[in-house]
């Protein structure tokens, strides 16, 4: 970490003493900060609503299978005056399965929401002009990111002993010159912060879409079931296009691989990599933070494909 801050120093001394106009300048990359904050914010408010909407579904399928069984149960424990909750579950070849879902990805949801508040900071961080507002905003982002290794179960670890810690003073540095210094040093330890848990999710989101899609071709199969024994019943060209219609959504929903957060991790290990390199030009960090917000507005994409 000495070597690195010192490669840092070089370069914005560099930068300061000679206007080497290859200097990155988190201005320059400004535009693709904002785009992955737009990004982040659409896609975590579509796994809210994808996740309520899905949770729905499986309630949904799961009200039928109940309806079939006969007979619903409280779980051992549950719906007492002293319980912490109360539950419902139907039986169904030996094994209980619940009647109601209230989220079928909430750790998704969490870390999505996380991301977009990391989003937010880094793009609060690119537009500060003073310093107390830039440390303010890596404050911001490391608690965001803190947050969602709670939500992940995962270790906070250089996040949290991050969170307060004061970036390094450059003192006789030309006031732009200093503030933009703090700005990458501020990018340099958010992502650095970021890395380990995004790759330490990523098993435990693709998991959750992976349980998400399950429930939505189960309920797809369901309608194309219902719809193929209408045009058996009364095969007429209207019950045909039902089915057809019907199939195509099944057939989209077979082919999704909603293992897209696979991609998301990688490209923040490119983005981490190239921020912390003090060689980086302007232009390989922007392409960095580019394909780092296209890969979450992708998972916004596999989100509303799965609802």
């Amino acid at each position: 970490m000495a070597g690195q801050n010192s490669r840092l120093a070089r370069l914005i001394l560099a930068c300061s003493v000679l206007a080497i106009g290859g200097c990155a300048n988190t201005s320059q990359f400004g535009p693709q900060i904002a785009t992955f904050s737009n990004a982040a914010t659409g896609a975590a408010a579509s796994f809210t609503v994808i996740d309520a909407q899905g949770a729905a579904r499986y309630t949904a399928i799961s009200e039928d299978a109940a309806v079939k069984s006969g007979r619903v149960e409280a779980p051992p424990g549950d719906c007492q005056l002293t319980s912490k909750g109360c539950a419902i579950v139907y039986r169904n070849g030996g094994q209980t399965s619940a009647v109601y879902q209230f989220s079928l990805m909430p750790k998704s949801v969490a870390f999505m929401t996380g991301v977009a508040a990391y989003a937010n900071a880094l793009n609060a961080i690119e537009k500060a002009d003073a310093s107390a507002d830039i440390e303010a905003a890596l404050n911001q982002g490391l608690v965001a990111i803190s947050t969602v290794a709670g939500a992940m179960n995962v270790p906070a670890g250089a996040a949290v002993s991050a969170i307060q810690k004061p970036l390094a003073s450059s003192v006789g540095w030309a006031f732009g010159q200093y503030q933009n210094s703090l700005k990458l040093q501020a990018l340099q330890k958010a992502t650095q912060a970021a890395q380990p848990i995004i790759q330490e999710a990523q098993p435990i989101i693709d998991a959750e879409l992976q349980s998400a899609a399950t429930v939505n071709i189960a309920a797809l199969k369901q309608d194309f079931d219902d719809k193929d024994d209408a045009f058996s019943r009364n095969p007429t060209a209207v019950t045909l296009q039902a089915e057809s219609s019907s199939a195509r959504a099944l057939n989209a929903a077979l082919a999704l691989k909603p293992q897209i957060f696979d991609a998301l991790a990688a490209a923040h290990t490119e983005l981490a990599a190239i921020i912390q390199n003090p060689q980086v030009s302007p232009e390989e960090a922007a392409s960095a933070i580019t394909t780092f917000a296209q890969q979450t507005q992708n998972m916004e994409q596999i989100a509303k494909a799965i609802k």
